[in-house]
């Protein structure tokens, strides 16, 4: 009888349990960083989109306002503050498209999809779900794999601390 083996044996279950709550946090984490990048992505295209579309209006308004300048409708200065909105909006839409480049890039790195794949970012949020029902603390730590690994940690430091003073009991060989 060695109190040491039977230690061990409970180590070595913890371990098991702990190691799935890491493997199950890991996961979560991942899920998440993919959401993230998701939504970014999306915001990006939705932006570059708004952006493009302020550009075409500036330009739009760069040529009336100029064709109204050359009537003698508006003065010169109207004309020249047209240009420059229109001239300051081209590198606002070309720096939006390539964060939005930059960011599908970053999703396809983590999906594992090859850079050469076309990628489209799609989706509605006008619908909202429902609100969830309150839950309390303790309901929440409960299913949270990353405070699972801890608490399993926690357990394995106490079952360590047993098991060196249990090389200090004797044992009973037959």
């Amino acid at each position: 009888f060695n109190l040491n083996v039977l230690n061990a044996i409970k180590a070595s279950k913890e371990y098991k349990s702990m190691s799935k709550s890491v493997y199950e946090a890991q996961n979560d984490a991942i899920i998440t960083a993919a959401k993230k990048v998701f939504f970014q992505c999306y915001l990006l295209e939705m932006l570059y989109n708004i952006k493009k579309e302020t550009e075409k209006r500036a330009f739009e308004h760069y040529e009336l306002m100029k064709k109204k300048y050359e009537t003698g409708i508006v003065s010169k200065l109207a004309f020249l503050n047209a240009e420059v909105d229109w001239k300051m909006a081209v590198p606002e839409t070309t720096n939006a498209k390539m964060n939005k480049e930059i960011c599908l890039i970053n999703l396809k790195n983590l999906a594992g999809i090859p850079q050469e794949e076309d990628v489209r970012i799609s989706g509605d949020f006008t619908v909202y779900p429902d609100m969830p029902n309150q839950i309390s603390f303790g309901e929440v730590l409960a299913e949270r794999a990353d405070y699972k690994a801890l608490l399993g940690e926690k357990r394995l430091r106490e079952l360590n601390i047993k098991a060196n003073r249990a090389n200090h009991y004797p044992t009973v060989s037959l």
